[in-house]
């Protein structure tokens, strides 16, 4: 009766030996995941919402950061949702130190949008030892146009060696309309060549509510390189507040072949059957 009276106590004790022999033993070491590092541009506002906007040919806000990390920071590009919003650093600069603050500018081009609420983002691609990528925002509501650009870009697919043209309007809704004094295209800040791209004011035109349409016919060549080129159309005119005008030209080159491995190998040799 003792002998099983001691086998009913040992076995009701053995889980709590067991327990207290696996919280006795030490723990194997887990290798620890050490946190994803933090993004070393840190903006003081990532987002902008201005509200309805009073007519200004163009309306914009700047985006300040400061390089919160221990390495330099260089800004590789910075990428607009839109071809009429114009982004640049204030200071000129593309790298900034430990602790250095920098600011970005975005500004729209009324002129190429129309009335209503309109929402932007800027990419911005930078670089602190590996490549990392920001997104800002800009919001705001625009008011009815004084002058506008209609298409406000300009598509061009050279996709066959064919030449193209098309034609954009600016559109003045005022009663003394402006008057256009010069048009030239350009590739970032050089002339495009005429044999690439040519823009030339046509006569001046009057919707049924007299308002002044002037017509500009954009030419491309159909012998473009195999590649996208972003031109534009710059309009200059005698308005102080809508000097100078710009509407976006995308022309997009054909496509390279690509040509079959198999098309590079030499040509199998038949043998006859001796």
């Amino acid at each position: 009766m003792d002998r099983v009276r001691s086998l009913l106590m040992l076995a009701a004790g053995a889980p709590f030996a067991a327990g207290l022999f696996a919280w006795a033993r030490p723990a194997a070491p887990v290798a620890m995941t050490p946190p994803p590092a933090k993004p070393s541009l840190a903006f003081h506002q990532y987002a902008v919402n201005l509200g309805p906007v009073r007519p200004s040919p163009y309306v914009g806000a700047h985006f300040d950061f400061v390089n919160r990390s221990d390495k330099p920071v260089r800004i590789t590009k910075l990428t607009p949702s839109c071809g009429c919003v114009v982004t640049k650093a204030l200071d000129q600069r593309r790298e900034y130190g430990p602790g250095q603050f920098g600011s970005i500018q975005a500004s729209v081009a009324t002129a190429n949008e129309s009335a209503g609420p309109h929402d932007y983002t800027i990419r911005v691609a930078y670089d602190d030892g590996q490549p990392r990528e920001q997104v800002i925002r800009l919001s705001m509501e625009l008011p009815e146009p004084t002058v506008s650009i209609e298409p406000r870009e300009v598509y061009f697919y050279q996709l066959n060696g064919e030449p193209a043209s098309r034609v954009v309007h600016v559109v003045d809704h005022r009663p003394q309309p402006l008057e256009i004094r010069s048009i030239q295209m350009a590739l970032g800040q050089d002339p495009c060549p005429d044999t690439l791209a040519v823009a030339t004011l046509e006569p001046v035109e009057f919707d049924e509510h007299r308002h002044a349409r002037f017509p500009i016919r954009i030419e491309v060549a159909g012998d473009v390189p195999p590649t996208r080129i972003v031109a534009h159309v710059i309009i200059q005119t005698n308005d102080p507040q809508f000097s100078v005008l710009k509407v976006p030209v995308a022309i997009q080159g054909p496509t390279p072949a690509v040509t079959p491995a198999s098309a590079t190998l030499p040509a199998a040799v038949h043998e006859e059957p001796h």
